[in-house]
């Protein structure tokens, strides 16, 4: 992030000189933050994610970001999701989950319920459709997960990316049409040409493969 936010000042003060230059923050790296961010709220981790992980025997998912824990912060987190979805079907009609402000109204006198229920709704359902959205290249979605991640650094200490998601937001609706429409076009890649298996154009440059078991959340 912060390689993007120098270049888009530098952008910003000097246009005649990087006329041709529009720099653009990456989607691998926003979806690693967002998780970050998620984690990072203390209601979350340590009412939520910490005791799940402590009930199921999880080593190697720490509090504090790792990038090569990413993998397995998703998969964990979606594990997480899951069951919590799978109980709430149990519990509430397919209409009744349609309105999650409905069952934290039912749920607001007992605490626990009431922040796992928020945390899935709020906070783990979008750290999914950020993933989902570079898989199918949603450009619509990764573009709004992006103005939804500057509400969840608000509520942690991730000063860069709080201005950050200003920025990026700004390049992606803001920039000119042919420039938009190049970006949006290799926003993401796929190594193997089948469906469902994109990844932001970022992922690229990593060293680390993509687990098998990830392109299948």
């Amino acid at each position: 992030m912060q390689t993007f936010r120098n270049a888009w000042w530098l952008k910003l003060k000097f246009p005649e000189t990087y006329l041709q230059v529009v720099p653009k923050a990456g989607d691998f790296h926003g979806h690693a933050h967002l998780m970050d961010g998620v984690v990072q709220i203390p209601s979350n981790f340590g009412h939520i994610i910490e005791p799940c992980l402590l009930r199921m025997g999880v080593v190697g998912f720490t509090k504090k970001m790792d990038m090569k824990q990413t993998s397995t912060r998703y998969r964990w987190l979606m594990i997480i999701l899951a069951a919590g979805l799978q109980w709430l079907r149990k519990t509430f009609t397919e209409e009744e989950l349609k309105q999650p402000h409905e069952i934290l109204n039912l749920c607001k006198h007992n605490l626990a319920v009431y922040n796992f229920v928020g945390c899935m709704y709020y906070f783990l359902v979008p750290v999914w459709l950020y993933k989902k959205s570079m898989q199918v290249h949603d450009v619509e979605a990764l573009n709004f997960m992006w103005r939804f991640s500057l509400r969840v650094y608000g509520n942690t200490n991730k000063t860069n990316y709080k201005s950050g998601c200003v920025q990026n937001t700004k390049v992606l609706y803001d920039s000119e049409p042919n420039a938009r429409a190049i970006m949006n076009e290799h926003r993401t890649y796929t190594e193997t040409g089948k469906p469902c298996t994109g990844a932001a154009i970022d992922y690229m440059n990593e060293q680390v493969r993509q687990p098998q078991w990830c392109l299948l959340l």
